[in-house]
């Protein structure tokens, strides 16, 4: 049977896993970064009736958001972009509508055709994000009718995995980066993987690229469940 080690815990691969082994591929989690949430450390918080619209570029942004914060703040006027399912899943496990979701699921497409089609608009945005992000959000609308604000709300920290999980996967096995935080970790606590690389998207890439790794792919559409398709 084919191994594939994906970077998530294994609470985040129900849906995989079954869809897996009907594919007689065995997924191996691979946690090696986790969410903390950085809502404590949040001084106050915005007036929500001045905000438009809350953006939210992953499910663990809009998990660790409405953990600390009840979707009852809300006023029923604010409306809700997200970068693709995943997430827009996320969103209406709260009971809440989605109205703004892009082509592709990339943080940058996400606010470049925003802005294509709310340029004409003077918006309060509120982007609920991560300490890093891939897509300079306020520098790209430094200059536009939508005002930028944003709320830090977690961070990915490293988390040690069992050598003997990294163990099960062989050349013959392909290995899952889901961000380029999984990269840095995987290497401090492993080295060099053996098995065939997988990059959720570009910048995951470019982390792998800097340790001189190969990519054998990168996935077609930013979505874990894709690889099944492609290996």
């Amino acid at each position: 049977m084919l191994n594939l080690g994906i970077t998530r815990d294994k609470n985040q691969l129900t849906s995989l896993i079954t869809l897996a082994n009907k594919k007689q591929i065995n997924i191996v989690a691979l946690p090696v970064t986790i969410i903390e949430t950085l809502m404590a450390e949040v001084e106050s918080l915005p007036d929500f009736n001045k905000i438009d619209w809350l953006f939210f570029s992953s499910a663990n942004g809009v998990h660790t958001f409405f953990a600390a914060c009840n979707k009852e703040i809300l006023p029923s006027t604010i409306k809700i972009a997200v970068v693709g399912k995943k997430t827009a899943d996320a969103v209406h496990s709260y009971g809440l509508e989605i109205h703004f979701r892009p082509t592709n699921a990339y943080g940058k497409n996400l606010f470049e055709e925003f802005q294509a089609n709310y340029s004409e608009q003077s918006l309060q945005i509120l982007y609920i994000r991560a300490e890093k992000v891939n897509f300079d959000a306020q520098q790209f609308l430094a200059h536009s009718n939508i005002k930028y604000n944003e709320l830090i709300a977690y961070r990915s920290v490293e988390h040690d995995v069992n050598k003997s999980e990294v163990d099960k996967l062989s050349s013959s096995d392909y290995l899952l980066f889901t961000a380029p935080s999984t990269v840095i970790s995987y290497k401090k606590q492993f080295g060099s993987p053996r098995a065939k690389l997988i990059a959720i998207g570009n910048s995951t890439k470019e982390a792998i690229d800097k340790n001189n790794w190969t990519t054998d792919f990168i996935l077609s559409k930013p979505e874990i469940e894709s690889v099944l398709e492609q290996i």
